[in-house]
């Protein structure tokens, strides 16, 4: 499926994706773009989700967006988890199992090209070959992955795994105590919580982190 340049132009705004990507990675980016009519933004950080797919409807076209303050490494790997989505919904039809067999097939063969210490350093490479190895990692849960890619952000974000039990810190304006055993979803939402100007310890008065986590995605939280 094949969409005229200046469509093309129309829809993405060049200059911030292209400044956001290692720069091996541009030029199979830039031909996606220039195969396939899906508009790419960049958008402000979101606490919810790293990035986002939406299929075209009401004369709109097929979008994706990804989080603007991510690092280079983790920019890619997401805008490839959302064309993933793209690729799937053009193919089927239809948005069903988003991170199904079929979505999984085709994030692979999209990360495809990038899987090469021009694009990604040792240890990031080193972490999606083992991603793609272990079936049930590529659901997009795989902690050991997002962990790898945010060591390179500007300023490394704290991590749960270093706070000993019963550490109490503020998040959001509240206070929290740390239990543990903790689930892998709420520990990296936390994580990126403490990355974003909580602090910790804090005094007293903590509340308890009893929420109800699920298995939804840590990218598109889906």
């Amino acid at each position: 499926m094949c969409a005229p340049a200046s469509t093309m132009a129309d829809v993405t705004d060049l200059f911030p994706l292209r400044e956001r990507l290692p720069a091996p990675a541009w030029p199979v980016v830039l031909h996606w773009l220039q195969d396939n009519p899906v508009a790419v933004k960049v958008h402000r950080p979101r606490a919810t989700k790293l990035g986002d797919f939406r299929a075209a409807r009401a004369g709109q076209p097929h979008r994706i967006t990804v989080n603007a303050d991510l690092n280079p490494y983790a920019f890619l790997v997401v805008l490839v988890h959302e064309f993933a989505h793209y690729h799937v919904v053009v193919k089927t039809g239809r948005w069903h199992d988003p991170h199904g067999a079929e979505w999984k097939e085709a994030y692979k063969d999209l990360m495809r090209p990038f899987l090469s210490t021009v694009v990604f350093p040792p240890d990031l490479l080193t972490a999606l070959h083992l991603h793609f190895l272990n079936a049930p990692a590529t659901s997009c849960t795989d902690q050991r992955l997002m962990r790898a890619l945010r060591r390179y952000d500007t300023s490394p974000s704290r991590s749960l795994e270093d706070l000993p039990q019963h550490s109490i810190f503020r998040m959001r304006g509240k206070l929290y105590v740390l239990q543990v055993p903790l689930p892998a979803r709420s520990k990296e939402l936390v994580d990126r919580w403490l990355g974003r100007g909580a602090s910790g310890p804090a005094g007293a008065g903590a509340h308890r982190v009893l929420r109800k986590w699920d298995h939804r995605c840590h990218i598109c939280h889906r």
